[in-house]
């Protein structure tokens, strides 16, 4: 008696994706997204962006002793880029994409035990919302795309730098895979 043989069922990319990209939403460093692609075209993502670590160190006297008291404090950058792109079909592989992007800003700041004992301790702290607005081009061969993005970022007045600042991102991405209908 022969042994039937079952057929793997086709996998295909579905509409869901994760993507990681250096500079661009986020604002610094890089940051990971998930995203979510309509048949239209439209692609509605929320990420998760690293921006910077600083640690600092005190010496503290509370006590007037001559013993001093060293303490740390490490404050943390993170960004949580929310944007909604619409792709544009040229062709299969080939896509222009228009976004635009609020970037929420946070710092959670974390003190030593000593530290916090007498002060305000662990927080999270919203520094700034950011839009911005981008156009790019991405490749997508399947499962994976590539993206290079050119972003307008306000970042609001200051005295250093412009309100409107040019930033680019570069993205790498990968489709989740679903059983073919």
């Amino acid at each position: 008696m022969a042994q039937e043989r079952k057929e793997k069922p086709e996998l295909v990319n579905s509409n869901h994706s994760l993507n990681i990209e250096l500079l661009g939403k986020g604002l610094y460093i890089v940051n990971l997204s998930y995203e979510y692609t309509s048949k239209k075209g439209l692609i509605l993502g929320v990420g998760l962006g690293y921006q910077d670590l600083h640690v600092n160190t005190y010496t503290i006297n509370y006590t007037g002793s001559p013993d001093d008291e060293i303490v740390w404090s490490k404050q943390i950058y993170l960004t949580i880029p929310l944007y909604m792109s619409l792709k544009t079909h040229k062709n299969k592989r080939h896509h222009m994409l228009f976004t635009l992007a609020v970037t929420p800003s946070l710092s959670y700041i974390y003190r030593s035990e000593e530290y916090s004992k007498d002060h305000m301790g662990s927080r999270i702290r919203m520094l700034d919302v950011l839009p911005a607005f981008a156009i790019g081009y991405e490749y997508d061969p399947g499962p994976f795309y590539l993206r290079f993005n050119i972003y307008a970022h306000y970042i609001g007045e200051n005295d250093y730098i412009p309100s409107v600042m040019p930033w680019i991102g570069l993205s790498i991405g990968r489709y989740f895979k679903r059983v073919k209908k």
